[in-house]
């Protein structure tokens, strides 16, 4: 039996886990780093469960010191940024300027409208903005919407440039 085919296995099923894990949404590519960690992850386990524990240990490190720093850094890096926001209203109320109450933003869009309970809509944007040294942030966009509305939910999604 050839032992080798057991890791090769393991490494093309994880690689086509990785792939499901990249999405594309028009012209934004999301999930790269997400499938390159899989895999790399998998390769340290497979190290480590083929006994090569200095191999396994060594890579851990440089992994840890190489992709710890890229957290902060992206925070840094300007980049598209989009959200959803969920703003409950009175059902005889109009549709609100969304973009007028939150100046920042650069584009707001409305998705949806349905009617919950008590009499009330809610009424749902998608919200776009370009971040510049992480300025705005999602928390800042959240809070200054809530000076005006009634948010129920803001869901955040950073995006590459």
């Amino acid at each position: 039996m050839d032992i080798l085919r057991f890791p090769l296995g393991v490494l093309t099923g994880v690689g086509f886990i990785g792939g499901g894990a990249i999405l594309r949404r028009g012209d934004i590519t999301t999930g790269i780093t997400t499938a390159a960690t899989l895999w790399l992850i998998t390769a340290i386990g497979l190290c480590f469960g083929g006994g090569q524990i200095i191999i396994g240990a060594i890579v851990t490190i440089l992994a840890v010191l190489i992709l710890s720093p890229l957290k902060h850094v992206d925070r840094w890096i300007s980049g598209d940024q989009r959200g959803t926001v969920a703003i409950r209203l009175e059902r005889g109320a109009g549709i609100p300027d969304v973009k007028a109450a939150a100046p920042d933003l650069s584009e707001a869009i409305f998705t949806g409208l349905r009617d919950i309970e008590d009499g009330h809509r809610e009424l749902v944007y998608e919200i776009r903005w370009k971040s510049v040294h992480g300025v705005p942030g999602a928390d800042q966009i959240a809070g200054s919407l809530e000076k005006s509305f009634h948010v129920m939910r803001f869901e955040h999604r950073a995006t590459a440039t």
